[in-house]
């Protein structure tokens, strides 16, 4: 009976002994497969390229700056069609806005434009007022009609305020819309139709 309980607690003790071990082993092969994990991930993160934009990558991101010293609106390539619409003389797709300097450049040159078509087309003349050689004396210009100072039956053509010039409704309808809409040109070309002196202050 002595010896069956020794060798019952000798199975026992080894059971636990294999137990142990096996328990041991696995526990040693988890911490070998976390560090071995850990290691590859690391090393996976060294080895991706960092996503933050480098100062090389970011330079060459910057756009390039917006040409806006033009001296004609054919060299800003844009023309106005027989119907009077500003479009691109490359494709003939309507005025595309870019920022607001170019925006302003492109309204410059179409009031030159029209001014131009008043002179040209119509006859008016392009008066500095008060005519005066002092640089100091405040000065306007306006547009007449050759006849303004003999023919009393008059018209006299304002426009409003702000970037707007003498000849012009307003830019924004001349770029977006056509010169129909956006300028005086109808209402001068109808007064010299129907007999009128023009003119065409400016507001100041």
């Amino acid at each position: 009976e002595n010896l069956a309980n020794m060798s019952h607690n000798t199975e026992r003790r080894n059971v636990w002994i294999y137990g142990g071990a096996a328990v041991a082993l696995a526990a040693a092969l988890g911490v070998g497969y976390w560090i071995q994990s850990s290691r590859s991930s690391k090393e996976n993160l060294l080895a991706t390229p960092s996503s933050t934009p480098t100062a090389s990558t970011s330079a060459s991101k910057k756009p390039e700056p917006i040409e806006t010293n033009f001296q004609s609106l054919e060299s800003a390539g844009y023309r106005f069609n027989d119907a009077q619409q500003l479009v691109s003389i490359k494709d003939g797709t309507p005025f595309k806005f870019i920022n607001q300097e170019h925006y302003d450049a492109i309204g410059d040159l179409v009031i030159e434009h029209v001014q131009e078509q008043m002179r040209s087309q119509y006859g008016l003349l392009h008066v500095r007022i008060p005519p005066s050689d002092s640089k100091w004396a405040p000065q306007s210009d306006i547009f007449t009609s050759k006849d303004w100072e003999t023919n009393p039956k008059m018209m006299v053509l304002l426009q409003g305020s702000g970037a707007v010039r003498p000849g012009i409704w307003g830019r924004s309808l001349c770029i977006n819309k056509d010169l129909h809409w956006g300028t005086m040109l109808p209402y001068i070309s109808r007064a010299i139709e129907e007999g009128y002196s023009l003119v065409q202050m400016r507001w100041r």
